[in-house]
């Protein structure tokens, strides 16, 4: 096979794969719930409630100083 045929093949490939992602994400995102990823801080924690399907846990608790980078990193550069 041509090298020209060979990357044609392997594109084709590639955008089929890539097709299908947005497919499932399309189908995910159009789904029967609503996917949310949320944070609230009272203060001396901060709750992170995760409802997406990729969610390992669907509530995280952070504190001390992992609290005090997801707030810097959350507000971002000056």
């Amino acid at each position: 096979m041509s090298t020209a045929i060979s990357q044609c093949a392997t594109l084709t490939a590639a955008r089929g794969r890539c097709a299908k992602g947005i497919d499932a994400w399309l189908k995910a995102w159009r789904g029967p719930t609503f996917s949310m990823l949320s944070m609230q801080d009272n203060g001396d924690e901060i709750i992170v409630e995760d409802t997406r399907a990729i969610a390992v846990e669907r509530e995280h608790r952070v504190r001390g100083l992992e609290r005090e980078i997801l707030l810097a990193a959350d507000e971002g550069s000056p």
